[in-house]
């Protein structure tokens, strides 16, 4: 009888190293993604409020600037035709002298900066030579026989309860907009006078 004995070859000291080596691969792999996307998105959020940063704070000291300057219990006199007159109260709250420069509105295609004046002990109407320059902290009242936006070639009727837009412009290139209410006054028939034009620097009143 022949004895055939086999060999049992012991298994690699090392074949459970092999065994976890691709998994441990796996795994470190993930990490240094993950490490790297975090690493990434935190790269760009930082440069985002970086390049956001100065906007945002432009956007504010706009808007807070802006919000210095008011316009109070502003209206508009009522009229058929031709032309009118908006008046009311330029709040300057802020720490510096503001100048409006000019006037639109929603009522007619033409508009400016006049003022009541006396010229030859007769009282006239004229545009506002620098305009309105209002120093700081205090109010330039717009009123009849005085400081006013004229509107000239109306558009359209203004009755009382209408509501025109109006936005000034200021020196310092800002704009403040509002309404004004239209209300029917008997004060500042102002007329022009003969041989004058709208934009002439004389205007009686009546």
């Amino acid at each position: 009888m022949i004895i055939r004995h086999a060999i049992i070859s012991p298994p690699p000291a090392h074949s459970t190293h092999r065994r976890n080596t691709p998994i441990t691969t796996a795994v470190c792999a993930l990490v240094s993604i993950s490490t790297a996307l975090t690493l990434s998105g935190c790269g760009s959020n930082t440069e985002a409020e970086a390049n956001a940063g100065p906007a945002a704070t432009t956007s504010l000291s706009t808007t807070a600037a802006m919000s210095q300057v008011t316009i109070e219990n502003a209206w508009v006199k009522t009229a058929d035709s031709g032309m009118t007159a908006v008046f009311g109260e330029i709040r300057n709250a802020s720490s510096s002298s503001v100048t409006v420069i000019s006037a639109t509105t929603s009522a007619s295609p033409e508009a400016g900066l006049h003022e009541m004046a006396m010229v030859g002990g007769v009282k006239q109407m004229r545009p506002k030579k620098g305009g309105f320059v209002i120093p700081a902290g205090t109010t330039h009242l717009l009123a009849p026989g005085g400081d006013h936006i004229m509107v000239l070639a109306m558009t359209k009727p203004i009755r009382p309860g209408d509501k025109i837009d109006v936005t000034l412009s200021l020196a310092d290139g800002a704009t403040v907009a509002f309404s004004a209410l239209g209300k029917a006054s008997s004060a500042g028939r102002e007329t022009y006078a003969p041989g004058q034009s709208p934009t002439s620097s004389s205007v009686s009143a009546k």
